[in-house]
C-alpha cells in the first residue's frame, strides 16, 4: 500500500506538471507568435488543446498501468506467501501428524531393512502392512506435491525451506533406497522431492 501511495502521488504531480507545461505553451503561443504573419484561429487553438489532452491521457494511462502492475505484483506476493504458510500448517493437521509419527516409529523398527542391501525386505514389509504403506505413500506424495509447487514458483521456497528443510532431507536420507527401488519401476516417482532434498542438503 505504501508503494502504491508513492506511485499515485508521483502520477498526480507528473500530470500536474505536464498540464502546467501545456498551459504555458498555450500562453506563449498566443502572446509571442508573430501576429503579422499568422493569427491562430479558434480551430487551431482547439487542435492544440486536443493534441495536448491526448498526449496527457496517453502519459497518464502509461503511468497508471505501471502503478497497476506494481500493485498486482504485490498482491501476488502476498497470496504466494499466504499459500506457503497454509502449506506449512498442514504438517500440524491430525492426519499428517499421524503419518510423521508412524514414520518415526518405522525408522526404529525397520532400521536394518532400510539399508540398501535389505531394501527389498522393507518393500515386503510395506506390502504386508497396507496401512503403514499408505501412510508412507501419503507423506512422500505430499512432499512431492510441495516440491512441485516450489519448482513452478507457486509458493515461496524460502518460507517452505525454513519450515521443511530438516524434515525433507532427513526423510529422504531415511527412505533413499526405498525411493530408488520404486524408481526402478517408474523413473519419475517422487523425483521432484528427491531433487529438492539433494539441493537443500548441500545448502
Amino acid at each position: 500500500m505504501k508503494t502504491s501511495f508513492k506511485i499515485n502521488f508521483r502520477v498526480s504531480y507528473v500530470i500536474l506538471g505536464l498540464l502546467i507545461v501545456t498551459l504555458l505553451g498555450l500562453w506563449i503561443f498566443f502572446n509571442y507568435y508573430p501576429s503579422n504573419e499568422w493569427t491562430p484561429s479558434m480551430l487551431d487553438v482547439m487542435a492544440y488543446c486536443t493534441g495536448s489532452v491526448a498526449i496527457l491521457t496517453l502519459i497518464y494511462h502509461s503511468l497508471n498501468l505501471q502503478s497497476s502492475q506494481n500493485m498486482h505484483k504485490q498482491n501476488l506476493k502476498i497470496r504466494k506467501n499466504q499459500y506457503s504458510f497454509d502449506i506449512v500448517s498442514k504438517v500440524h493437521e491430525t492426519e499428517m501428524a499421524n503419518n510423521l509419527n508412524e514414520l518415526r516409529k518405522m525408522k526404529v523398527a525397520q532400521s536394518q531393512n532400510l539399508k540398501e542391501k535389505n531394501i527389498k525386505e522393507f518393500v515386503k514389509f510395506l506390502d504386508e502392512n497396507p496401512t503403514i504403506n499408505s501412510k508412507v505413500s501419503q507423506l512422500l506424495n505430499y512432499f512431492e506435491h510441495v516440491s512441485i509447487l516450489i519448482e513452478v514458483q507457486h509458493v515461496d521456497e524460502i518460507i517452505i525451506k525454513s519450515a521443511f528443510k530438516t524434515l525433507f532431507t532427513s526423510t529422504y536420507s531415511m527412505l533413499k533406497f526405498y525411493i530408488d527401488e520404486k524408481q526402478l519401476q517408474h523413473r519419475t516417482t517422487w523425483i521432484t522431492y528427491e531433487n529438492l532434498s539433494k539441493k537443500w542438503s548441500v545448502e
